[in-house]
């Protein structure tokens, strides 16, 4: 039995609002906004909004896992970001990954895709793509895993970790 991606799950809810998988997650909520009419700050728009965050994070869950120390996750982390080759250690994965800057919203969008995952140089120029797309990923999701914790960066102060 196939069940629906919690992103799709959550699109779903919203009769009449076609969801778009080859689309960026981040642009369809903006666009389900668009289709809704809600105003940037209505309660109905902040709690849509507060439930995509969740659906985000359960997506990046299902698709990458949650175990930090789970080398499965962090090889299929290598080969999405562009890794090669992808190391088969756990430390060196980690260490491959933590020198990439890559948007976690991207990362969700190109699973199951051969799309290319941007790599920024710098985690300020991270920073600077994710405020001008909005694809920002929810630093305070109670469901993120271990995994997708130690990947989240410093987007509204960049360098505490460069």
């Amino acid at each position: 039995m196939h069940r629906k991606s919690p992103l799709a799950t959550f699109f779903g809810r919203y009769d009449g609002f076609r969801y778009n998988r080859s689309e960026s997650a981040s642009s369809q909520f903006y666009r389900l906004c668009d289709f809704k009419k809600w105003p940037k700050y209505a309660s109905q728009r902040m709690n849509a909004h507060a439930d995509f965050k969740q659906a985000l994070t359960n997506q990046f869950n299902l698709n990458y896992g949650t175990n930090v120390d789970d080398l499965g996750s962090w090889q299929s982390l290598c080969m999405h970001i562009g890794i090669k080759p992808i190391p088969d250690d756990l430390e060196e994965c980690k260490k491959a990954v933590q020198r990439t800057h890559v948007n976690l919203v991207d990362l969700v969008d190109a699973f199951g895709t051969n799309r290319p995952i941007k790599v920024f140089r710098t985690e300020r120029q991270l920073s600077e793509y994710t405020i001008k797309t909005g694809k920002y990923f929810p630093r305070d999701e109670i469901e993120a895993g271990d995994l997708l914790k130690f990947l989240l960066r410093h987007i509204f102060n960049p360098g505490r970790t460069d």
